[in-house]
C-alpha cells in the first residue's frame, strides 16, 4: 500500500513540475510574441512618420 501512494505521489509531483515548465514556456512564448508584435508596430509607425 504504502510503496503504492509513493509512486503516485511521484507521479503527481512530475506532473505538477511539467505542467508549470509548460506554464513558463506558454509565458516566453507569448512575451516574445508581444515583442514582436510590438516591433513590428514600431517598424510600421517608423515608415508612416
Amino acid at each position: 500500500m504504502k510503496s503504492g501512494a509513493k509512486v503516485q505521489i511521484a507521479k503527481v509531483k512530475k506532473t505538477i513540475i511539467e505542467s508549470k515548465i509548460a506554464f513558463i514556456l506558454l509565458l516566453a512564448q507569448c512575451r516574445l510574441n508581444l515583442a514582436g508584435v510590438h516591433f513590428k508596430i514600431k517598424i510600421l509607425w517608423e515608415r508612416i512618420y
